[in-house]
């Protein structure tokens, strides 16, 4: 949360999360786990009313995430692995919608 409000005192136009995946899954760890590239605010919200997101893992990230979108017109947030870096296409990507 701290990063994503640092980010929005910057007037970033992008937030971007690192983890150790290439990006954010739901179904996670079941048969149905499916990767999330590019999503609104409105479908990650979605799925976090579905309960698809840990509390203490992935849900943060994506409140921040969904936060800093939302505080600016043209924003977008990041959710990816370091390695990953080099192909953002594949990343999951939260706009605004």
């Amino acid at each position: 949360y701290a990063s994503g409000r640092m980010a929005e005192l910057l007037n970033a136009d992008v937030f971007m999360v690192l983890k150790s995946v290439e990006n954010v899954c739901v179904g996670y760890n079941t048969e149905q786990e499916s990767p999330l590239e590019h999503i609104t605010v409105a479908e990650a919200q979605k799925y976090i009313d579905e309960g698809q997101f840990e509390p203490n893992t992935m849900l943060p990230k994506i409140e921040a995430a969904i936060d800093f979108v939302e505080q600016g017109d043209g924003r977008k947030a990041i959710i990816t692995s370091l390695q990953n870096l080099e192909n953002l296409d594949s990343a999951t990507q939260i706009v605004k919608g």
